[in-house]
Order: structure tokens, then C-alpha cells, then sequence
């Protein structure tokens, strides 16, 4: 039994194009002023191909120009009024399956990828392989690996550092954390300290303040008193009393001037122990203050030796994705030179990728004929058409409201 004839890929997927609504220009053309379709053929003289075939050894060349993909569209207003539906619907269908169609394509692409850096890995692995480009492979991934291998030790060295700075940070913030503490802890034993000594030293003052006060009075006293004594005109008896009078003022202030070296006596026992407890609370305030400083200063010293070591590891782990990434494209150039070679211990795993490139191919055709279909729009005929349209449209709306205004 003969073999049965090759099919075709346009005619094997014409299906897809719906010849119902995609049809060829071309052949429309050639078909209506000739009447036939041989246009698109290309058919050397039959006795040419013949010498050259039998001149080369091998068969003689045929061929055909594929049609272009379009939307259909008939001649007239009437078809240019269907072409505005027929654009409609087939332009958003074709644009459904072209988002279909590449989503798809991007996963079979990445499946042959994945495919042949399978099948390059396993020939590596068998150290007895000597497919052609086997050693160079081999070569090129070992200096592959030797680069990752050097920059993973970059990458543990900047973690290292990294954990380090941490580990510096925790133990400096510790510290002055608890220098801190003592800080507050000796601030607030000086103030209660403090606090009887001011007491005691308030009251001295507020003391001395009224002894100086009653001084100042017994002294207006005397001196209105020895005042009026001058002015005393009357009997022996009222000089007398008013000299009696004064020499008790005189005794009073006697007997509060007295007291007044005791107040400071007691104000020069209390000023020098209040003066060194506010000098080592004021040394004090200020090594919290600079203990302070130093406590955000380390969190901001932290983050500095953090950010160097992250853009360090930045870098690195560029450089191992980019290494992941030539790894991946040595294994899959050995894996298209497999699919070249066709050695035949692999031809299981390459009539899979075979396949794959099948569906990949008879996918891109139809992405490509699908972009055809919306590059081939004729805005002419869509424009008249909906001008037409918009003109039925004004027309039966103009004659609705006539015959509303008959009635």
C-alpha cells in the first residue's frame, strides 16, 4: 500500500483559521480576475528540475507561497457594513488567542529548557560519554562551578561579617545599656542626697532672711526711739523711759546678732557638701547624656556596617544568579548540540524534544498568522461602514421622531 500523501502544515492547521471568517487576499484577488488560484504556485519547468535532479542527486525543488491571513470582507456597502462586524468579533477573538497562544508558548519554551539541561546533565554525569562537545561542556561548567564555589565563600564571608556586627552591636549595646542604668541608678542617689541637705539649707536661709528682717526693724526701732528722745521736752520720768526703752532695743538686737554667726555657721557646713553633690550630679547628667549619644551612635554604626555588607551580598548573589544562569545555558547549548548530533543513545529523549519543537513551531505559525489577521484590517472599508451604519442609525432615528410628531 503507497504511503499516504503529506499533508501540509496550512492545511493541517486550517481549522484554526476558520476559513469561514480568514481567507487570503491574495488568492481572492487572483481568483477574481483569473479565474483560478495557480498564482501562488511556483512551478519550474518540469524538464529543468528534471536535469537539475538528476545533474545533483537530489529531488527537484517545489514550493508554494502560504497566504496571507486576513478577515473577510465581500465588495459593496453591504459588505463593508458586515466587515465592521466581522472586525469586531475577529479582532477580539484573534486577540484572546493570541494572549493564549504566547502563554503558551512561553511555558513549552520552558519546558524544552528544562528538557535538554536534563538530558545535557545526565550525559555529563557518565564519565564515559564521548559525544562531541561532551569536554568542552564539561570544561565550561567545571569553570562555572569554580566561580559559584568562590563567590558562595564571598557570600559566607560577608554573612559571617554581617553576624559578627551583630554579635559587636549586641555586646556594645549591652554595655551601655547598663552604663546607663548605673547612671540613673547614681542620679538618683545623689538626689536623694540632696534633698534633706537643700531642706536644711533652705530653712538656714529663710533664717537668716527673718534675722536680717528683724534686725533691720529693731535698727528703724532705735532710731526712731533715739529720735523722739531728742524731742522729749516733759518730765524726768518720760526721758527715762524712753532711754529705758532703747537700751532694751539695743539688748534685743544684741541678742539676735548672736544668732547670726550660728546661721552661717550652719549655711557654711551645708553649701560645700550641697556644692559637691551637684558637681557629681552634673558630671553624672553629662556622662548620661554622652552615653546616650553613644548608644544611637552604635545602632547608626550598625546600620552602616549592615548596609556595606548587604550591598556586598547584593553583588554576590548577582553573581551566583548569574552563574545559576551561564550553568543553565552551557547544559542547554550541550543540549542543542544534542539535538544536532542525534547520538543514538538518546534518541528516546530526543524524539521528546522533538516533539516539543513540533508544538512549539505549529504554535509560532499561529501567532504569526494571528498577528497578519490584525495587521491586514482594511480601514477603508471599516471606515464606510460605520459611516453607513451611523447613517441608518440617524435615519431611522430621524424617522421614529417623525412619525412621534405625526401621531
Amino acid at each position: 500500500m503507497p504511503p499516504p500523501p503529506a499533508v501540509d502544515d496550512t492545511t493541517a492547521r486550517e481549522d484554526k483559521l476558520d476559513p469561514a471568517t480568514l481567507r487570503a487576499d491574495t488568492a481572492r484577488g487572483d481568483t477574481a480576475e483569473n479565474g483560478s488560484d495557480d498564482a501562488t504556485r511556483i512551478d519550474p519547468d518540469a524538464g529543468d528540475a528534471a536535469r537539475a535532479a538528476a545533474s545533483s542527486g537530489r529531488h527537484a525543488p517545489t514550493g508554494s507561497v502560504r497566504a496571507i491571513a486576513s478577515l473577510p470582507r465581500k465588495r459593496g456597502l453591504g459588505g463593508d457594513i458586515h466587515y465592521v462586524a466581522t472586525v469586531l468579533f475577529g479582532v477580539t477573538r484573534s486577540r484572546r488567542e493570541l494572549a493564549r497562544l504566547e502563554a503558551q508558548l512561553t511555558a513549552q519554551r520552558g519546558k524544552r529548557r528544562k528538557r535538554l539541561t536534563e538530558i545535557a546533565a545526565r550525559v555529563l554525569t557518565d564519565d564515559d560519554q564521548r559525544m562531541p562537545g561532551v569536554a568542552e561542556a564539561r570544561d565550561r561548567l567545571g569553570d562555572i562551578e569554580e566561580e559559584s564555589a568562590r563567590q558562595a565563600g564571598q557570600g559566607a564571608a560577608a554573612e559571617a561579617e554581617a553576624d559578627a556586627a551583630r554579635r559587636d552591636h549586641e555586646a556594645e549595646t549591652k554595655r551601655l545599656t547598663a552604663e546607663i542604668a548605673a547612671i540613673e541608678a547614681e542620679l538618683a542617689e545623689l538626689a536623694q542626697k540632696l534633698a534633706p541637705l537643700e531642706r536644711e539649707a533652705q530653712a538656714a536661709r529663710k533664717k537668716a532672711t527673718e534675722l536680717k528682717i528683724t534686725l533691720e526693724r529693731i535698727a528703724a526701732k532705735i532710731a526712731s526711739t533715739e529720735a523722739s528722745l531728742v524731742t522729749v521736752k516733759g518730765a524726768r520720768s518720760d526721758r527715762a523711759t524712753v532711754e529705758a526703752e532703747l537700751a532694751t532695743l539695743r539688748a534685743d538686737r544684741v541678742a539676735v546678732q548672736r544668732d547670726e554667726p550660728v546661721i552661717a555657721a550652719e549655711l557654711d557646713g551645708l553649701m560645700p557638701r550641697i556644692a559637691e553633690l551637684e558637681a557629681r550630679r552634673t558630671a553624672a547628667r553629662t556622662r548620661l547624656e554622652a552615653t546616650r549619644t553613644a548608644l544611637t551612635a552604635e545602632g547608626e554604626h550598625l546600620t552602616e556596617r549592615l548596609g556595606v555588607v548587604g550591598a556586598h551580598q547584593k553583588v554576590i548573589d548577582r553573581a551566583l544568579a548569574a552563574s545559576q544562569i551561564a550553568r543553565e545555558n552551557a547544559l542547554a547549548d550541550l543540549g542543542d548540540r544534542l539535538v544536532l548530533d542525534r547520538p543514538r543513545s538518546l534518541s528516546r529523549d530526543l524524539n521528546d524534544i522533538e516533539a516539543i519543537d513540533v508544538d512549539i513551531a505549529g504554535d509560532e505559525r499561529r501567532v504569526m498568522e494571528l498577528h497578519e489577521v490584525l495587521g491586514s484590517i482594511d480601514r477603508g472599508a471599516l471606515t464606510r461602514g460605520i459611516v453607513v451604519l451611523s447613517l441608518a442609525v440617524v435615519a431611522v432615528a430621524a424617522l421614529a421622531i417623525w412619525l412621534l410628531i405625526l401621531r
